[in-house]
């Protein structure tokens, strides 16, 4: 924007005299703005790099958080309990052995789903914490 400012300011000076003979005070001038705007351009590019970097060694550290996740979930009162990792694989099963009945399987079947969809939300949950502390709240299509 400033480039474009210093440009305008020395044709603006062509312009006005008609002359390809230009003061050089404004020569001199349109020159240091110009700098000025590529000195900017080159700070804010420095900038937009370390930012991006920044950002990816932030996104690196929440998905080894997010890889790192044990997160337990019970159901019947904790006579079923499920650990499920930050990828929603199950990482145990727990079954109290007064729960299991041939009479009764469809309970336990019940029992079992239910632990592994609370686990699941709390991971679901978990991750959205991390991923939020990191965009400070904003969703970002494509980070995770």
């Amino acid at each position: 924007m400033r480039q474009h400012a210093a440009e305008h300011t020395l044709w603006q000076a062509v312009g006005k005299s008609g002359k390809k003979d230009v003061p050089a005070k404004v020569v001199e001038q349109a020159h240091a703005e110009l700098a000025e705007a590529q000195r900017v351009r080159v700070e804010t590019e420095a900038l937009v790099v370390s930012l991006r970097k920044q950002l990816q060694q932030a996104q690196e550290r929440v998905q080894r958080e997010i890889a790192a996740l044990e997160i337990e979930a019970a159901s019947g009162g904790g006579m079923v309990r499920v650990v499920m990792d930050g990828q929603k694989n199950v990482k145990s099963l727990k079954i109290d052995p007064e729960v299991v009945s041939r009479d009764d399987v469809e309970m336990l079947q019940d029992l079992v789903t239910a632990a592994v969809n609370e686990a699941a939300r709390k991971v679901e949950e978990a991750v959205q914490e991390k991923i939020g502390g990191l965009t400070g709240g904003m969703k970002i299509p494509g980070l995770f």
